[in-house]
């Protein structure tokens, strides 16, 4: 490259770059320059405040006639509904207990229900429902007092089934031993019911821990309604000593008093969610299940699976 063509490049470089200038600003300029600064710095301000640790105070919440506020009364009525269910499930093995005795005329001594308390507390006619049924008729009686959510599910666990050529592949290539269809069939009827336990254990899993999260958010917020208690005595005994000229050295400052560890909120702006036992499983649900399975059982499956097949149930082992 000549001298000349490098001359030319950097004067054209020169024309396209803006021209420098030493220009002093204005006394205007400067003015509207520091108002300009002032107000992004008012902004910047008051964007931090809105969103700072010490949330602004909510409207209040709503509350029962006792004055419990209505997403912690709910959550308590959800932590109370396995011991429903149990107390739910003491009866019906009451009922069955003094319907059995009744039907083989024994007198059995009374509990504190009387007989026909319990079939008013299910809605039962004593005189259309015997113990002596034989197995079809249990399973419509069993049917006709599902409701529509359990016949949804008892329908869909009816039309699902493995695949009855795959488990076929999978046990040939265990054995090393091509097995008949029958069997196959036979395998996949009980793979069935297997999954049928593990996805049941992981709805357990599921519930326990919705449980543990309900109860981690009561008690969120009682240390909220405790926190904020100590703050507003505080507050109310550093005003009491200003108005009587007292000195207030002794007492801690508001900011000294730990706030609990949690989400940014306060008692009356805080929300305990109740989860939907009714969401999809996720694979950490199944992979738990599949654990407690196995300390629960030792790798073998429940007992009264092992009774069946005849004999000792070696079939299933």
């Amino acid at each position: 490259m000549s001298d000349n063509e490098s001359n030319s490049d950097v004067e054209e470089v020169k024309e396209v770059s803006p021209p420098a200038t030493n220009r002093q600003m204005s006394a205007d300029e400067m003015q509207r320059l520091a108002e300009e600064r002032t107000k992004i710095r008012a902004q910047l301000r008051a964007f931090s405040q809105a969103n700072q640790s010490h949330p602004q105070e909510a409207r209040p919440q709503a509350v029962d006639e006792d004055g419990v506020p209505l997403d912690m009364k709910k959550g308590m009525e959800y932590l109370q509904e396995p011991l429903e269910e149990y107390k739910e499930v003491e009866l019906a093995e009451k009922l069955l207990k003094r319907k059995r005795q009744e039907d083989e005329g024994i007198r059995g001594e009374s509990d504190g229900e009387d007989f026909e308390d319990l079939l008013d507390m299910f809605g039962i006619d004593a005189e259309e429902i015997s113990i002596n049924m034989n197995l079809n008729q249990r399973q419509q009686l069993l049917l006709e007092n599902m409701d529509a959510e359990q016949i949804n599910r008892y329908e869909y666990f009816r039309r699902t089934n493995l695949n009855t050529g795959g488990i076929k592949k999978l046990v040939n290539t265990a054995i090393g031993y091509n097995v008949g269809t029958d069997f196959a069939k036979i395998l996949a009827g009980v793979g069935k019911v297997f999954v049928g336990e593990v996805v049941e254990k992981a709805k357990e899993v599921q519930k326990r821990q919705n449980r543990a999260r309900v109860e981690e958010q009561l008690e969120y917020k009682r240390k909220l309604k405790r926190y904020e208690i100590e703050v507003a005595e505080l507050e109310n005994e550093i005003k009491r000593r200003k108005l009587n000229k007292e000195s207030a050295d002794d007492l801690p400052d508001v900011a000294d008093i730990p706030r609990p560890d949690g989400p940014a909120a306060t008692f009356n702006s805080y929300r305990v969610n109740i989860p939907d036992d009714r969401d999809q499983l996720t694979p950490d649900h199944i992979r738990e299940a599949w654990r407690l399975l196995i300390e629960e059982n030792h790798t073998v499956l429940q007992p009264r699976w092992r009774k069946q097949g005849g004999g000792d149930g070696w079939l299933f082992r």
